[in-house]
C-alpha cells in the first residue's frame, strides 16, 4: 500500500475516533510487513479507549444534568407580580428558569436566566408593579424597533403570573461605571473609540425617532470576552415628537442637560450632552456639574457653576477636550446637532486605525479545557506526538482533519499553541 493510502486511511481512521464513531480495529490491522503502522495503529486504539471513557462520562454526567433539571421544573415555584425576589433558586417565570439577579433599577430587575425551550441563556428584565402596561409595550417596543451592533436586542415580550417581562441579549461584562471604579480612570484614545461606539448607538436609535434620555455610565457594558461597548436601559426612551404635558425632568441627574431643568423636551442634543458627561467621567471619575440635590444641580446649572475638562486633566490632548466640552456647552444650539457628527468629530482624535483595533479587535480570554473537546485534543495531540516521532508527519498528513479544523494555522490546538490562552 503507497504512503498516500496510508494517509487516506489513517485521516479516516482518526475522523472515526474524533466524532465518536465505533471503529473495527481487527479490520484495520495493518500489513505484516508495516511495523510503522502496527504501532501507529495500537496508539491509535488506546486513545480511542481513552476518548471513550471520557465520552461515557460526559453522557452520564448530560442525563443526571437533566434529571437534575426535571426535578428542578417540578420543585420550582414562580414569580408573581409584587414579589421581592431575593432568593432566586428554583425560581421560573414562563418557560424561564431564573439562574441569578444581574440589577436592579427604578422600573425593574434584571435576571440571567435560561430559556427552557431553546436552551440558551438570556438577560430576562420583570417589570416592577409600578409600570403599567402601556410604559411596558413602549420600552419592548423601542428596543425592537432598533437594530444595531452597540445597542442591546429584544427576543421577546410575555406576562406571567400578572408578571410583565422581555427577555433580551444576554450581555456579560463589567459597565463602564464599574470599569472606572476598579480600574481607574480611561486614556482618551480608549475614551473616544467608547464615544464612537456610543455615537453610532445614538445615530440608530434617533434614525427611529427616539431619544434614549437616560445615556450614561451604569447603562453601557463592556462585553467581557470582545470589548465590545454594547448600550442598554431604555426605560426612560421617548418619541421625539412626544407631547408631555409633564416636564418634570426624566433621567440621571448628573447626566441631565440644564434646558432639561427648565421643563424643555428631551431632544437629539439632551442625548449628546449625557454622552458628553459619560466622557468627562470615564477620564476623570468626576461630572462637569455637581449637586447633592435636584434643586442643587439646577441652580449650578443656572450659576454655569461647572468644572471643565481641561482644568481637571491639563494632560489631556486638545482635541479631545475641544470635542467633549461642545458635548456639554451649556447652550444646545453649540453642540453638535447629530450622533453622526458627534462620532466623526471623535474619529478625528486618534488615528482610524488604532480606533478600528481598540472597538473591534477581541481581546485575550482565558480559555479553559471545556472549551476544547477532550475527544478531539487526545486524538490530535497523540497522534500528532507519534507521528512526531516515529518521522512519519508529512506535508499531506498535517492537513488530516481533526474533528474541528486542520492542525495547523486556524484550528484549536494550533490557537492552543500559538497564543497560550493568556488573559
Amino acid at each position: 500500500m503507497s504512503q498516500v493510502d496510508d494517509t487516506k486511511r489513517l485521516s479516516d481512521l482518526i475522523d472515526s475516533v474524533a466524532d465518536g464513531r465505533s471503529v473495527d480495529w481487527d479490520a484495520a490491522g495493518a500489513p505484516p510487513d508495516d511495523e510503522r503502522m502496527r504501532r501507529l495503529l495500537e496508539v491509535l486504539r488506546i486513545i480511542d479507549g481513552v476518548a471513550g471513557v471520557h465520552r461515557t462520562e460526559l453522557a452520564v454526567s448530560e442525563v443526571q444534568e437533566r434529571e437534575r433539571a426535571a426535578r428542578g421544573a417540578s420543585e420550582a415555584t414562580t414569580i408573581e407580580a409584587g414579589e421581592a425576589v431575593t432568593d432566586v433558586s428554583n425560581l421560573r417565570w414562563g418557560h424561564f428558569e431564573v439562574l441569578r439577579k444581574l440589577g436592579e433599577g427604578t422600573f425593574g430587575e434584571v435576571y440571567h436566566a435560561r430559556d427552557t425551550w431553546l436552551d440558551h441563556s438570556v438577560a430576562l428584565k420583570l417589570l416592577k408593579p409600578i409600570v403599567d402596561r402601556k410604559r411596558f409595550l413602549h420600552e419592548a417596543r423601542t428596543l425592537a424597533r432598533i437594530r444595531h451592533d452597540n445597542v442591546v436586542r429584544i427576543h421577546g415580550a410575555d406576562e406571567h403570573n400578572s408578571r410583565l417581562g422581555f427577555w433580551m441579549d444576554l450581555v456579560e461584562g463589567p459597565t463602564l461605571a464599574e470599569v472606572v471604579a476598579r480600574e481607574g480612570v480611561r486614556s482618551p484614545a480608549e475614551a473616544a473609540v467608547i464615544g464612537q461606539a456610543l455615537c453610532s448607538a445614538m445615530a440608530a436609535v434617533h434614525a427611529t425617532d427616539i431619544v434614549h434620555r437616560d445615556i450614561k455610565a451604569q447603562n453601557v457594558i463592556r462585553h467581557s470576552q470582545t470589548g465590545h461597548i454594547i448600550l442598554m436601559d431604555f426605560d426612560a426612551g421617548e418619541a421625539m415628537d412626544a407631547d408631555r404635558a409633564d416636564r418634570r425632568p426624566t433621567g440621571t441627574p448628573l447626566y441631565l442637560a440644564p434646558e432639561l431643568f427648565d421643563g424643555r423636551v428631551a431632544t437629539r442634543e439632551t442625548d449628546i450632552y449625557a454622552l458628553g458627561v459619560l466622557l468627562f467621567h470615564v477620564v476623570t471619575r468626576s461630572y462637569p456639574v455637581q449637586g447633592e440635590t435636584m434643586r442643587d444641580l439646577r441652580e449650578a446649572h443656572r450659576r454655569g457653576a461647572r468644572h471643565h475638562l481641561g482644568d481637571m486633566r491639563p494632560d489631556l490632548p486638545h482635541d479631545f477636550v475641544r470635542v467633549v466640552e461642545r458635548m456639554i456647552d451649556s447652550d444646545p444650539t453649540k453642540r453638535f446637532h447629530s450622533a453622526t457628527e458627534a462620532r466623526k468629530a471623535l474619529e478625528e482624535v486618534v488615528a482610524p486605525s488604532h480606533a478600528a483595533s481598540l472597538e473591534s479587535a477581541p481581546r485575550p480570554v482565558a480559555t479553559s479545557w471545556h472549551r476544547i473537546s477532550i475527544s478531539t485534543f487526545l486524538v490530535a495531540c497523540g497522534i500528532a506526538v507519534f507521528l512526531t516521532l516515529i518521522g512519519f508527519v508529512t506535508t499531506s498528513a498535517m492537513a488530516v482533519t481533526f474533528g474541528r479544523g486542520e492542525f495547523g494555522v486556524g484550528s484549536p490546538l494550533a490557537g492552543f499553541q500559538r497564543d497560550g490562552w493568556f488573559v
